[in-house]
This record gives structure tokens, C-alpha cells and sequence, in this order.
């Protein structure tokens, strides 16, 4: 009979990780990422982070680990994921205090999660020169959306697209005050 100690199998232990998701100054959410896996990032609600923003694609990026290393990789979206102002492609390493950028959303990569993530707007002068990319707005909404004046045939329960439209407001509010009012 074989040891317990020849099945074993070494699991790295994870040094603890956060990403602090932000739009505008308003911090929306903290993700603890010390468990370790694979972490998906997009617009459809089957990802482990959910952002609604009209230039995230729905499955817009993944943050994994491998080891006890970070990285992060686009999926193939439409508009990009940059790391630190630089274009993600392929599998980038992420160091602590790195900071993400999908549309209008800006995730800190940490070790602490009450980290002041404040983050330095970006100006397009910021962007290096040699990289070359087209932001593409949406121009439709989604299948919960309606367009006012706009009367639905079908009249069902309305309670998950009366929810997700009330979430989607709340998403654009910048501030505390702003969601208050």
C-alpha cells in the first residue's frame, strides 16, 4: 500500500490578491482573488465579474493564475484590454499595483483591499503612439433594454429587466451623493 504522502499534490499557496473594480471614481467592487483560478471579466452575467459598459464585449477578459503568478489575457474583444496603457496580447504578468482598463472601467490589481486605488485619468496623449486601436461604441442595447415609447407584445413578468435597468442606472452613478439622489 502506498503512502498519503506519494498521492499528494502540491498546491501553491497564493500570496493575497484583489482587484478593486472602479468607474470613474466610484468604487463599485472588490474581488478577492486569493482562492485562485480563472476569473472572467465581461458584460454577460456569467462571468465572475460582471461590468456594464457599453465598450465591454461580453466576454471580455480573463485574470488567472498559474503558479503563484497573475496574469491577464484578452479574449479576443472588440475593443481591448490595456495593462499600464499597454495593449494586452497574449498572456501579461500581473504585479501588484498594475491597473486594467476596459472602456469606461478601471480595475486595480493589489495586495490589500482597502487600497486607495486612486487612478490618474487617461489622456489620449498617453497612449503610445505605435499602438493603433478604434474604440467602438454600441449601437444597440441589450435584449433587456426598451425603447421608450415602445409597447412589448409579450407582457410578462418584467421583474429581472425592471432590475437589470435599475442596476445599469446605478452602474453610471459616479459617487455616493450622485446615487443617493
Amino acid at each position: 500500500m502506498e503512502s498519503a504522502d506519494a498521492t499528494r499534490v502540491e498546491v501553491p499557496i497564493l500570496e493575497p490578491a484583489y482587484l478593486i473594480v472602479q468607474k470613474g471614481d466610484a468604487r463599485l467592487e472588490v474581488v478577492d482573488l486569493t482562492q485562485g483560478g480563472r476569473f472572467t471579466i465581461g458584460r454577460a452575467h456569467t462571468n465572475r465579474i460582471v461590468l456594464q459598459d457599453a465598450k465591454c464585449s461580453r466576454l471580455h477578459c480573463e485574470i488567472f493564475n498559474r503558479g503563484s503568478q497573475w496574469f491577464v489575457r484578452d479574449l479576443g474583444s472588440r475593443n481591448g484590454v490595456t495593462l499600464d496603457n499597454t495593449r494586452v496580447e497574449g498572456d501579461q504578468p500581473l504585479p501588484y499595483g498594475s491597473v486594467i482598463r476596459i472602456g469606461a472601467c478601471t480595475l486595480v490589481f493589489t495586495n490589500r483591499p482597502d487600497a486607495a486605488a486612486s487612478v490618474p485619468e487617461v489622456t489620449s496623449r498617453e497612449t503610445p503612439d505605435d499602438v493603433e486601436f478604434e474604440i467602438v461604441e454600441r449601437k444597440s442595447g441589450t435584449q433587456y433594454d426598451s425603447a421608450p415609447g415602445v409597447a412589448r407584445a409579450h407582457r410578462g413578468s418584467d421583474d429581472s429587466a425592471s432590475l437589470f435597468r435599475l442596476a445599469r442606472l446605478m452602474a453610471t452613478c459616479k459617487s455616493e451623493a450622485e446615487l443617493c439622489r
